[in-house]
Parts: structure tokens; C-alpha cells; sequence
């Protein structure tokens, strides 16, 4: 028996003792969901980083964890909404009534999240209803609309009424850095996002003309692309300070990581998914058998975990520059003053009955948690 085949037989010894260890406490998490038992489990997976291997317990674990988001959270005393589905923080906006705010939206995704929403006028009538009752069927019924997983944001604000928004995109989205002022514009049977500069490169449809009655509601759409030369910084800065010193954050976990398709056509010639940099596509191994001295899976273990963990450390380092920007802003005395934070993951379940919660896996299973983690870890450390 040669050395090498020794050794991996004891890693596959204690590698079975770790799972079954690990599937124990999983069937436990699930019937208790002990958040003790969550951390316990999660501090495991970090302190081994073996992402590869350990590719399905990180799933198993995310699945679990999705349970803790239904529990109204903050961070310092900033309000923050966690979902598996971006569509799904209208409800979460509603509830807080942000036409009160006269503050910036600031977010950082990897897709626009305007499209079209069916009987979308029956939005802002759901929301005045809440406001008038209180009750919480409207919101419901307004979600109910919003099913659409790319209607997160035209959802809130055809709803809550128009902001300013700065979209920050990452450096693997091609379109160009534009800014138009909008309008919303009620078509009887559906409302609609209308630039006033006709002919703009713009997600939403165009019109030439502003009626009257909306021309007091003119906002500002900014896309800001986030590259290495910061010069971005100065541009968020005053388009926030238009409106304050407090703008709502919104991120989308496919900022850091998109499991799209490669291209570099624009979304208007192409409007299809995005993949970002260094994408590791997520791939099953039949690992090595001990007693099966032939077998090559390992090799291929060897590159898959090479390539994932070349990904994961340019994920740490989109995280750091993030909270790097986050960081200028508050020392500039900007900080949200509501937060939303979308996976945009694949998982079984949702509160949301009519969302689609097995499709549109931008981030991937096996990455959602660590993402979700260090982001809200670093969010608590920063506010």
C-alpha cells in the first residue's frame, strides 16, 4: 500500500465522520432552528474552507438559513429586509412607507430589475389602500403582482412613487453610464417608466413629451459603473446629497457573483443573463474512491477546486471594495437609513406563493450563504 493511497484513505475516513457529524446536526437545525446550531455549523464550513467538497453542505446549510429571514432584523438602527428573491422586497418598502422618504435609492445589482409589471396601475391603489387601513392584505396583493424576479425595482416604484436612483453596476456589465431624468406615466391599464430624453439609451420606454400632471415628479436614473479608478466615489456622493444626508441600499448578492451566460454585447442587442469574471460554473465530482487506485476524479477535484477558489478570493475583494464605497459615504456622514439585501438564489420554498423560486439561480446555491454572511458581517462591523 504506497503512501499516497494511505493518506487518502484516511481523508476519506474523517471526511465521513464530518458528514455524518454535519447531516446530525442539519436534521436537528431543521426541526429546531436554533440559531446556535446555525452558527455552529456555518463557523464549521468557514473554518475547513473547503468549498468544493463541501459543496452540498454549504447548499443544505443555505436552504436552513432561509428560515431566519422571516424575523425582523437591524443593523445598529437601520432597518434591513433579507430575501431569497429581489421582487420580494415590495413588500418590505410598502411596510415602511417610504413615499415619506425624499431620499436616494442606491443600488448594486447586476440586472436593471425594470421590467414590465401586469396591472401594474393596480400598484399605487394597493399601497394608498394599506396606508388608509393598515392592513396587510394590500401589501400581500401588491406582491402577488410583482412575481416577476426583474420587476424588483420598476414594482417599488411604481408603487411607493417615483425616487432618484443610482444603479452601481459591476464591471463585467457592458451598457454604457447614462443619466436621464424619468417619469411615471399612467396608461390607464398599466403604468409605465418614461425617460423625458427620447432616443436615450434607457431600460425603460420612451416618450417625448411629459404630460402636465408629471411634471413635478421628474427623478433621476444614474448608472454608475464601479471601476478601479474611483472616480466613481465623488459621483455617488453628490447624487445622494441632492436628497440628504440618508438613502435607502438596496444589493442584489449577484453584484459580487452572477451565474449568467459570457457575452459583451449590451443588454439592448443581447438581454440575456450576465456571467461575472472568474465564474467557477458549479460542477459535481465523483471524488476518488480510496479502493479504486485508477480513478481521475481527483484530478479533476484538484482544478475545480483551484478554479473556485481563485473565484472566491475575487469575491472577498469585490465585498472589501463595496464596503471600501459604503465607508467613504458614511465618512462623508451618508449612510441608508433602510436596507434590502436580495440572494438571488435558487431554493424550494418562499413566502412569496406566485414567485418563481427554482429558476434564476444569479448566485449560486453553493455560494449564497458564504456571500450572504461576509456582506452582513461587514455591514454590522461598518454601521
Amino acid at each position: 500500500m504506497n503512501v499516497e493511497f494511505l493518506y487518502r484513505m484516511i481523508a476519506k475516513r474523517d471526511y465521513d465522520n464530518f458528514i455524518n457529524s454535519f447531516s446530525k446536526d442539519i436534521v436537528k437545525l431543521s426541526k429546531t432552528h436554533s440559531k446556535a446550531l446555525f452558527d455552529k455549523l456555518l463557523n464549521s464550513l468557514l473554518k475547513r474552507k473547503k468549498f468544493t467538497i463541501d459543496q452540498h453542505l454549504w447548499e443544505m446549510l443555505y436552504y436552513e438559513s432561509v428560515y431566519f429571514y422571516k424575523t425582523p432584523s437591524k443593523i445598529n438602527d437601520i432597518p434591513i429586509c433579507y430575501v431569497t428573491k429581489h421582487n420580494q422586497i415590495l413588500s418590505f418598502y410598502m411596510a415602511k412607507k417610504i413615499h415619506k422618504l425624499n431620499c436616494t435609492i442606491v443600488r448594486f445589482d447586476t440586472h436593471s430589475d425594470l421590467n414590465e409589471i401586469k396591472e401594474s396601475n393596480k400598484l399605487p391603489y394597493l399601497y394608498e389602500k394599506f396606508l388608509d387601513t393598515g392592513d396587510k392584505k394590500y401589501i400581500n396583493k401588491a406582491q402577488d403582482l410583482v412575481w416577476d424576479i426583474g420587476a424588483a425595482k420598476s414594482g417599488v416604484i411604481m408603487a411607493t412613487g417615483s425616487k432618484d436612483i443610482i444603479w452601481c453596476l459591476p464591471l463585467w456589465v457592458p451598457d454604457k453610464e447614462i443619466k436621464v431624468e424619468y417619469f411615471i406615466k399612467d396608461n390607464k391599464k398599466s403604468l409605465s417608466l418614461n425617460s423625458i430624453d427620447e432616443g436615450s439609451e434607457f431600460d425603460m420606454n420612451l416618450s417625448s413629451k411629459v404630460p402636465t400632471k408629471y411634471k413635478n415628479d421628474l427623478k433621476i436614473y444614474q448608472k454608475v459603473q464601479i471601476n478601479s479608478k474611483r472616480n466613481y466615489l465623488k459621483k455617488i456622493k453628490d447624487l445622494i446629497m441632492k436628497n440628504g444626508n440618508e438613502y435607502i441600499l438596496d444589493i442584489d448578492l449577484d453584484y459580487f457573483v452572477c451565474n449568467g451566460d459570457k457575452f459583451t454585447k449590451s443588454y439592448f442587442e443581447q438581454p440575456f443573463d450576465l456571467q461575472s469574471f472568474y465564474r467557477a460554473k458549479t460542477k459535481y465530482i465523483n471524488q476518488n474512491m480510496p479502493r479504486n487506485t485508477n480513478d481521475t476524479s481527483s484530478d479533476e477535484l484538484k482544478a475545480y477546486e483551484k478554479k473556485v477558489n481563485i473565484e472566491i478570493k475575487k469575491i472577498n475583494k469585490r465585498i472589501k471594495e463595496f464596503i471600501s464605497l459604503l465607508r467613504h459615504l458614511k465618512n462623508y456622514n451618508l449612510v441608508p437609513c433602510l436596507i434590502s439585501m436580495s440572494d438571488s438564489s435558487n431554493v424550494m420554498f418562499s413566502d412569496c406563493i406566485n414567485c418563481n423560486t427554482i429558476s434564476n439561480g444569479y448566485v449560486p446555491s453553493n455560494l449564497a450563504l458564504y456571500i450572504h454572511n461576509k456582506v452582513v458581517n461587514k455591514l454590522k462591523e461598518l454601521f
